[in-house]
């Protein structure tokens, strides 16, 4: 990954609390953050191909190992999934 190469050859320090690993996820969080009604929801689940941007996010990082090493989830927690999913 780009990023840990970049940390590697020059290693930052926790910037307003949080690790470089954890400002990765938050902006990717914040790169899909939206508010939408749930009516809106309904309409693009049935109507959209793509999915909710919150799914694209928590779906995507619930199944990751270093999300919960980044933010110290525990098993059992909302935002690990058992059994996580595998794709590649």
């Amino acid at each position: 990954m780009a990023l840990l190469d970049v940390l590697a050859s020059s290693p930052e320090k926790d910037k307003d609390g949080f690790t470089p690993d954890q400002r990765f996820y938050l902006g990717y969080g914040q790169v899909w953050c939206q508010n939408m009604t749930p009516e809106a929801a309904r309409l693009q689940a049935l109507t959209n191909e793509h999915s909710n941007s919150r799914y694209r996010v928590n779906g995507v990082v619930s199944n990751d190992a270093s999300f919960a090493k980044a933010f110290g989830c525990k098993p059992g927690s909302p935002m690990i999934r058992k059994p996580a999913c595998r794709v590649w």
